[in-house]
């Protein structure tokens, strides 16, 4: 079965997504240099018996989204860049080398809590994608029906 109009929802919606994950992740302060930010796409796929999207970004995305266990510690240099790159205030006027390795050090021992910010941004969207595409699924079943297709998946 053709889903022309179910997949034109799934792209509208990939759309949409996208920019509720920038949103939400600009709103929970998670924005150091903006490389994470600019690696987020989400892309709308079609394949055979489903259709949807999917989101992409860089590494320091899943760190983000799911939190890190404590255990071995993040590089120094690692901490070193995100405080150079992120407007972040040092107490005691430590100097940034000795604030990054308290930070790893820190990271390393009680690790990063998840932020959720997938879940968060598809609460936004999800009332309005389970309408428009169960509105666009029916025109396709009928669509199918009208034409005489027989797998109507």
């Amino acid at each position: 079965m053709n889903r022309i109009n179910l997949n034109n929802v799934c792209i509208k919606y990939a759309k949409i997504f996208e920019r509720k994950v920038k949103s939400v992740l600009r709103d929970k302060n998670k924005v150091a240099s903006g490389n994470t930010l600019r690696s987020i796409l989400a892309k709308a796929f079609n394949k055979e018996n489903s259709s949807g999207f999917y989101l992409y970004a860089n590494k320091t995305f899943e760190y983000i989204e799911t939190g890190r266990k404590s255990g071995k510690p993040p590089r120094v240099s690692a901490i070193l860049r995100w405080i150079q790159q992120k407007p972040v205030s040092i107490k005691y006027n430590l100097p940034k080398e000795k604030a990054a390795r308290l930070i790893s050090k820190a990271i390393g021992k009680d690790g990063i809590d998840p932020t959720d910010i997938t879940e968060q941004a598809l609460s936004k969207i999800l009332p309005g994608l389970i309408k428009e595409a169960s509105v666009a699924y029916i025109k396709d079943i009928e669509i199918a029906i009208k034409t005489g297709k027989k797998n109507v998946n």
